[in-house]
């Protein structure tokens, strides 16, 4: 997972608008990297920025030109945000510096942590996970009202990258069924102008030869503290029920259920490998799924 120099732009938007306070506490869903090569003169503008609307950090140490390349190539937008001034942690599935282990799929917002956000971000988590519904709830339970919820994701194209792309409407009716104010809303094309379709595309009735990578990006401000609304997207359905609306309808809750298949999510299966047969292994996977995309693998 990862973001560019635009999301910074955009946090930068916010600050300067008043809507994201100085030392402002940030949630990111899934722990993510920078990726903003060519954007390195802007790391330091953007720092500055940020600090000099908090006179307490006046005197914070600014960012060395070997920490801007790191940042800028992958490095994680913990150490930019903390040197920012603010207070950040994050979601994953893994340990790390300001990570707390958590599992969108099935796991709600504890009590102590409901509200505490001035900024939750979902940069290209939120696709990867089954439980949708479960993800965007943690984003509106996780956020301060007042606070900013900023997603930006998938709208078209990133073949098998995740499992969801996503339409603007679900946003637009996300915002009208929890009352946020749209602060923003933005679409984008990949850098990429024209992706190859993969052979098995081609094989199984696409016609075109490629496509484009697009994203979408919603920003919102919470406005009210209630509970996490679902939108229902009835354009299609002859007439609604009351008995529906009204829950009389549904079943009693199923006990939880869920596992996970094709992976070994358990400490002990894992530890029977070492992290250079893990990372070995990863890297062969993405080898043959880069392979396969420009042509050249089976």
């Amino acid at each position: 997972m990862g973001c560019s120099a635009k999301v910074l732009t955009r946090i930068q938007m916010l600050s300067e608008r008043g809507m994201l306070p100085p030392g402002a506490s940030i949630m990111e869903l899934g722990a993510q990297q920078l990726y903003a090569k060519g954007a390195e003169k802007y790391l330091p503008e953007f720092q500055e920025a940020i600090l000099s609307r908090n006179p307490s950090m006046k005197d914070a140490p600014r960012l060395s030109v070997k920490e801007i390349n790191v940042l800028t190539n992958g490095g994680f937008t913990s150490t930019l945000f903390k040197a920012c001034g603010y207070r950040y942690s994050a979601l994953d599935i893994f340990d790390a510096e300001g990570t707390i282990l958590f599992d969108l799929n099935r796991q709600e917002v504890p009590a102590e942590m409901r509200g505490s956000y001035d900024l939750v971000t979902n940069f290209g988590t939120t696709e990867h996970i089954i439980n949708q519904y479960l993800g965007f709830k943690t984003v509106h339970d996780m956020a301060k009202v007042g606070g900013i919820m900023y997603h930006e994701l998938p709208l078209a194209g990133f073949h098998m990258h995740g499992y969801f792309s996503y339409n603007p409407l679900l946003f637009i009716q996300l915002a009208e069924a929890n009352r946020y104010e749209v602060v923003m809303q933005a679409y984008g094309k990949n850098d990429r102008d024209f992706v190859p379709a993969p052979e098995a595309m081609r094989l199984n009735g696409y016609v075109d030869e490629g496509w484009y990578d697009l994203g979408i990006e919603f920003i919102f401000r919470k406005t009210a503290d209630t509970p996490f609304c679902v939108p229902l997207e009835t354009s299609t359905s002859l007439d609604i029920s009351p008995a529906f609306l009204s829950g009389l309808s549904r079943p009693a809750a199923a006990p939880d259920s869920l596992a996970y298949g094709l992976v070994g999510t358990a400490r002990g299966d894992l530890a029977k490998f070492s992290g250079f047969e893990i990372q070995r292994e990863l890297i062969k996977r993405y080898k043959r799924k880069l392979m396969r995309l420009i042509g050249l693998g089976a």
